[in-house]
């Protein structure tokens, strides 16, 4: 039987400077020498470092401030993927030498529908990787060969990866000060490659003739395009794409998460999505982040933006609407007490959540609700639909 690190590995490649490693079969970064005989605290893993949902008076995570936010600058909010937030953010932190560089990932030259982590060090560089990857990416791998530590880095990533470095930053103070900003966006689960080539082939080519890829931005939310080698492009809307392809074949983990919203960070952003009778708009608009400032860090970069100018915001003074724009995330906070607790009776390996804690979100769902997940889950471990 599998360990829980390497069942619920989130692929960050923190443990990359140790541990042998690969690519498995289905796009993630693996180790595949034991972290712990390598040296590598485990104990900081995603898995083992997600002990439960925090304070029930805050639904969405730590917060000191919760806007609307969108670049001023009108060529990043049109590439980025929603209103540009974090891009703005990012190349302020280097046009103002608040750090030296930016850690993100970019698209994979050699393959563009993969990732590869870069150091941004100038805002054309930060534009540069505007946009959203729906696939792997292990933004920690090789990261000690990138940084200087007595340079200063932001960090963008997502919420699992900020989780990790938060975590191995409690043991490794001596880090702290070359990593002061740890920003992440709303992710609902990282696809697999087999996902992604689903994907193009419903678009009509595959990677052997795929010159470019985008899969969000140039608009909010922006169309999934490909140009194939010959001249032909085919494009899709996100809610095909995302909807009815790539967020149905995720990574193990990503089914066990409920910090979608990146709790972790100093400061995280999504899709401040219009609401059309209660539910997201997914049609054409200008884009707009609900952006979380989490920290004293991330309020403190958040109103030095807005005040140099780079970032515009206005008020979201009702947290509850949130419920409505992602529905999502918040199902998947308020449902995990069932899961788990499903999981566990049938004597199935979860990641190390305190039941205790998770049960203070599912008062959020109804009773009947909670039992429907409840039952749901152990019907799918007895067909062998969860091993």
């Amino acid at each position: 039987m599998a360990s829980r690190v390497e069942r619920y590995c989130c692929g960050c490649g923190l443990c990359s400077g140790v541990c042998d490693h690969h690519i498995d079969a289905r796009g993630y970064y693996r180790p595949t020498s034991d972290p712990e005989e390598s040296g590598f605290d485990t104990s900081v893993c995603y898995c083992n470092s997600l002990t439960g949902a925090g304070n029930p008076s805050a639904p969405w995570g730590p917060l000191l401030t919760a806007c609307y936010s969108w670049s001023s600058n009108p060529d990043v909010r049109h590439a980025a993927s929603s209103g540009g937030t974090l891009t703005a953010l990012c190349a302020h932190l280097l046009r103002n030498g608040m750090v030296d560089g930016v850690v993100q990932v970019s698209t994979d030259p050699e393959d563009p529908m993969r990732t590869t982590t870069v150091v941004s060090e100038t805002p054309d560089e930060v534009l540069a990787c505007a946009g959203s990857r729906y696939t792997a990416s292990s933004p920690y791998v090789g990261l000690f060969n990138r940084v200087d530590q007595g340079k200063r880095y932001a960090v963008v990533a997502k919420p699992c990866d900020i989780r990790v470095l938060r975590s191995w930053l409690v043991g490794n103070a001596d880090w702290k000060n070359t990593f002061p900003y740890l920003l992440s966006f709303f992710c609902g689960g990282t696809p697999t490659a087999q996902a992604n080539d689903r994907l193009l082939a419903s678009m009509g080519g595959s990677r052997d003739n795929l010159s470019s890829f985008r899969y969000r931005g140039c608009g909010w939310p922006g169309m999934t395009t490909a140009a194939f080698e010959g001249g032909t492009a085919a494009e899709m809307e996100y809610e095909k794409s995302w909807g009815q392809i790539l967020g149905r074949d995720l990574q193990e983990v990503c089914r066990f998460c409920w910090e979608g919203t990146g709790e972790a960070a100093d400061l995280s952003c999504g899709d401040g999505w219009y609401l059309v009778g209660g539910h997201p708009s997914f049609k054409e608009a200008d884009g707009r982040n609900v952006t979380f400032a989490r920290t004293k860090a991330g309020e403190e970069l958040l109103r030095s933006a807005v005040a140099a100018g780079v970032l515009e915001t206005s008020p979201l003074e009702d947290l509850e609407v949130v419920n409505e724009m992602q529905p999502g995330q918040c199902m998947r906070k308020s449902a995990m007490h069932s899961f788990i607790l499903a999981m566990r009776l049938a004597r199935k390996q979860t990641p190390s959540y305190s039941l205790r804690q998770l049960a203070c979100w599912q008062k959020r769902l109804p009773l009947a609700v909670r039992c429907k997940m409840f039952l749901g889950t152990l019907r799918r471990i007895a067909s062998g639909k969860i091993e």
